[in-house]
């Protein structure tokens, strides 16, 4: 079965497609921090790009989340500027080595110590022509950024 046909199982992917001209445009990885192997999926519809991601559970069970304005802790929901994509490892320091960057765009209650290091996958995304890029992650039940130039 391929992943459209997949997609069509569940109606909140019905108002999306897949954006095929990103590689990859899915990812495997556990991306919400319990131990299943979920997938993430580069979609768009009428106005943005987005995620969708199937999550999976250990039980067996799975629930289908697209990032939306509920969801993301402020930000901008349209995710145009991920054309690279790569699923980043467990237990890296999302926060950036250059502490005092001036350009970065944080959309939540950064840590202290300038250290985010989740046990469990994230995104990273950026354009070709450009030299940003960011990560994209769930953290305290809503979905985060952490983008520079």
């Amino acid at each position: 079965m391929e992943l459209k046909d997949k997609m069509q199982e569940y109606p909140e992917f019905k108002n999306y497609e897949i954006v095929k001209n990103n590689n990859p445009f899915v990812l495997n990885g556990d991306f919400f921090g319990d131990g299943a192997k979920d997938l993430a999926i580069k979609i768009k519809d009428s106005t943005s790009m987005t995620f969708g991601f199937v999550d999976n559970k250990i039980n067996g069970k799975e629930r289908i989340v697209v990032i939306n304005n509920e969801n993301l802790s402020g930000g901008n929901l349209d995710f145009g500027w991920t054309e690279q994509l790569e699923k980043v490892s467990k237990n890296k320091n999302l926060w950036p080595k250059n502490e005092d960057m001036s350009n970065i765009n944080v959309n939540f209650k950064y840590p202290i110590n300038k250290k985010l290091v989740l046990g469990y996958n994230s995104l990273f995304g950026h354009n070709l022509e450009s030299c940003g890029g960011g990560y994209i992650f769930w953290y305290n039940n809503k979905f985060h950024t952490i983008t520079g130039d």
